[in-house]
């Protein structure tokens, strides 16, 4: 049984408001390892899953009856007035019930699907906190794989954000902060992906669609020849380095130059220095896409990708380039005239739930046979 504690002083106030403007700034929040979750069906939510709550702050006894006693564990609990309380809070109306936990590791969810479908969404510049959780719900609902959300999405651990998933943070593989180049080495290999873009525009190939592709490849082929000389030059250098080394005889410089080239290695297979090739990047604005409708895809072929845009922002090149390169589409879903497009969480959902459909589908098949 926990023990609670009353917080009328005003400088232990000061002290505990401190703690909490700390767990909810990202940079104090990744150097403490805190998040802070309000309200009874968040908290309740998170420690079903298995979070670990560090401090419970409540204002009225009752707003505990909800919470079992087993669930608290360890957390140290403080009664506080319901005022001081609000001062605290990211919300107008506080529901009497603040709590700070210890901040998950996100790509390995504390409560994951039983059965994942082999799908990955990536959000491209998602801005806006309540699209974000929203997406994060849904990917959690249909069992997505892996969430991706790139450099420049709002932040993941926004008390809106959380509030908006509703538990979702705890139950899918999440991916923040990824830059475009790391995408690629987070992805299944090439062969095995269906890259598409949720989107409500036409593609129509044009003469300015041809001369991307020539430009495309025309830039390609002078980043190979220049990456074919930087690898030429290394060899050079290496083999002048070997030479001096079995002159000395000294093992120890051999093993550590060897150890860096496998260093080098893995780091090539986490980035791609393509996506930072912003010449390249321009080329693909025009680049010809396939369009097709969302209920028309064969989402089990290949293991989808899925890419979701900012409304503000739109697609960024670097999704572009992904799709293209790997011979993806754009994915429309219908509408009646006079609406230009729908909000990308609501677009994102609807494409979820039909690759779900698919793969529920199959599955029953599958057990029927």
């Amino acid at each position: 049984m926990y023990s609670t504690n009353t917080v009328e002083n005003f400088s232990d106030i000061l002290l505990y408001r401190r703690q909490i403007m700390y767990a909810r700034g990202r940079s104090k929040r990744q150097e403490n390892k805190e998040i802070v979750l309000e309200g009874k069906n968040l908290i309740v939510d998170a420690l079903m899953a298995g979070a670990r709550m560090k401090v419970l702050y409540f204002a009225g006894s009752d707003v505990l009856d909800d919470i079992p006693a087993s669930l608290i564990g360890d957390a140290d609990v403080y009664k506080v007035r319901y005022n001081d309380l609000k001062l605290w809070s990211d919300v107008v109306t506080p529901q009497g019930l603040l709590g700070i936990f210890e901040l998950p590791t996100t790509d390995v969810p504390l409560q994951p699907a039983s059965n994942p479908i082999p799908f990955t969404l990536i959000c491209d510049s998602i801005r806006d906190a309540g699209n974000m959780g929203t997406l994060i719900r849904t990917a959690a609902a249909v069992g997505c794989q892996k969430f991706i959300a790139t450099k420049g999405c709002v932040d993941i651990w926004n008390g809106k954000v959380l509030r908006s998933a509703v538990g979702g943070h705890f139950r899918v593989p999440i991916i923040s902060n990824v830059t475009w180049p790391q995408i690629p080495g987070i992805l299944p290999s090439s062969e095995d992906i269906n890259v598409l873009i949720a989107d409500n525009n036409k593609s129509v190939f044009t003469t300015s669609s041809l001369s991307a592709v020539d430009r495309i490849e025309q830039l390609k082929e002078r980043n190979m020849f220049q990456h074919s000389n930087d690898i030429s030059e290394n060899l050079v250098n290496d083999d002048n380095d070997d030479d001096d080394d079995d002159d000395d005889g000294d093992y120890y410089y051999d093993t550590v130059r060897k150890e860096k080239k496998r260093d080098i290695k893995s780091v090539d297979l986490v980035e791609d220095d393509s996506y930072k090739d912003f010449e390249l990047l321009n080329a693909y604005t025009k680049a010809p896409l396939k369009v097709d409708m969302y209920d028309t895809v064969d989402y089990t072929e290949r293991h989808p990708v899925l890419i979701i845009s900012g409304e503000t922002t739109g697609i960024s090149l670097p999704a572009r380039k992904l799709a293209y390169d790997h011979f993806g589409r754009l994915v429309n879903i219908p509408m009646v005239d006079g609406i230009d497009s729908l909000n990308c969480t609501i677009a994102g959902s609807v494409i979820m739930y039909e690759i779900s459909r698919q793969y529920r589908t199959q599955r029953n098949d599958s057990d029927e046979d």
